[in-house]
């Protein structure tokens, strides 16, 4: 994507105060990305998919231990950017010292959310992956793990806005058969659909989302698969489609898409889909 030149004004008030983490981590292994899929629009992940049966992780961050950070680097004509990511956990689980014992020597991307607005920044990308280090301490004052992602190579790309759903080893919800509505308030993430008792219901809106959240619906194949209409031809959608295509619930069909809130109600415009 070729580059504009743009003045950089004066930002909002308190523009420089440290970012609302949440208290999620996302990691993600590179070998289970498609990586065919990892596509960018200037510094925006726009799709992300999966390799079949492959998800990402969750781990629980202190959020006050949350530090991401681009670093440029390099000698002239040769400079780059090293992304790093910093957290702590709490406490030495079992699945803890399993996570420290099995994720040494990946190559990873990273991803942590803004707890106020629910943006999702990335850190490293499949061609240019993070590894991780760590430093445990138990001792009278703490019981802990200081984990440290850092690039292994120089990327051109600074960090990300991830625009994409984060796929995890459990759906965020399920839409009960023939709903017209999924009820989205788990949060961002992926959402099983139902197939129909006696007709394909055509969904309508998502519920309980918020303004740039990222939300997928997962295809439920079956009889009557659920089907989503382009606002253009059915007023009563909330979904911009592209092209105005009807999507199908198909078994193994995915239809990601792009909460905006319009005012008096939230609209949905597509991402992609399979």
């Amino acid at each position: 994507m070729t580059y504009v030149k743009v003045n950089i004004g004066k930002p909002g008030v308190n523009a420089g105060i440290g970012s609302k983490k949440g208290n999620i981590v996302y990691i993600i292994d590179t070998d289970d990305i498609n990586k065919q899929t990892f596509q960018l629009d200037g510094l925006e992940v726009l799709t992300c998919d999966m390799i079949s049966g492959k998800y990402a992780i969750s781990i629980f961050a202190e959020r006050m231990s949350i530090n991401g950070a681009t670093d440029s680097e390099g000698d002239f004509g040769a400079k780059g950017v090293i992304h790093t990511l910093d957290f702590s956990h709490p406490g030495e689980e079992y699945e803890l010292r399993l996570f420290r014992q099995n994720w040494l020597n990946r190559e990873v991307i990273a991803i942590i959310e803004n707890c106020q607005t629910g943006f999702r920044t990335c850190f490293g990308t499949p061609c240019e992956p993070l590894m991780l280090d760590f430093k445990h301490k138990d001792d009278k004052d703490k019981n802990g793990t200081t984990f440290t992602l850092k690039s292994i190579t120089k990327s051109e790309m600074d960090k990300l806005l991830f625009s994409a759903s984060i796929t995890l080893a459990t759906v965020m919800g399920t839409a009960a058969a023939n709903a017209t509505t999924v009820n989205c308030v788990a949060g961002q993430g992926e959402y099983q659909l139902t197939t129909g008792v006696s007709t394909a219901a055509t969904i309508q809106r998502l519920t309980n989302i918020q303004h740039g959240g990222i939300y997928t619906l997962l295809g439920s194949g079956g009889q009557y698969p659920s089907v989503i209409q382009d606002k253009a031809g059915t007023p009563t959608s909330d979904f911009y489609l592209k092209d105005g295509t009807t999507w199908t619930a198909l078994a193994n069909s995915k239809l990601t898409v792009k909460a905006f809130n319009a005012g008096s109600a939230f609209v949905f415009f597509e991402i992609s889909r399979t």
